[in-house]
């Protein structure tokens, strides 16, 4: 069983070099937030993918990561294109881990973006939130299933 995944997400996070010293909160609302704040927010419960005969459950996880960012109301500026590409480079590092196989906790064998770009979420006070949403894939009460077990049924 993988405990407490979210701070194992958040730690995870943290290892990427622009979030290292940024503060990530858990499931915060809006009004708490300051520039290059981020918040893990939960989206869905773990889905059972499929159940295997031993006992083990392959499951997926979604969640959302809140990324508070400065925002230049003028319109096509400097700060809105380079935060997106900031927000971009994230993504790719996020899809490069993947293929690393360098995941939050020892189970997980699969994650991604659900998208290719944030959604801007709001904007208040020359401060935007970006929503990227993400799943992860991963094994529950891992006991004897190989990897060969994992990817037959496709992911």
């Amino acid at each position: 069983m993988v405990n407490n995944k979210n701070k194992l997400i958040i730690d995870w996070l943290k290892t990427y070099s622009p979030f290292s010293q940024m503060l990530i909160s858990f499931n915060a609302l809006n009004a708490q937030f300051k520039n290059n704040q981020i918040s893990l927010n939960t989206v869905s419960r773990d889905e059972v993918i499929k159940a295997y005969t031993n006992g083990d459950y392959m499951k997926e996880y979604q969640f959302a990561i809140a990324l508070y960012l400065p925002y230049d109301n003028n319109g096509n500026s400097k700060v809105n294109i380079d935060k997106m590409i900031d927000i971009e480079k994230f993504i790719l590092w996020v899809r490069e881990q993947n293929l690393k196989r360098n995941f939050p906790f020892e189970t997980a064998f699969y994650m991604e973006p659900a998208t290719n770009l944030p959604q801007l979420a709001s904007l208040e006070n020359h401060l935007a939130k970006y929503l990227i949403q993400f799943k992860v894939k991963y094994l529950d009460d891992f006991t004897s299933v190989t990897n060969n077990e994992i990817y037959t049924g496709g992911i």
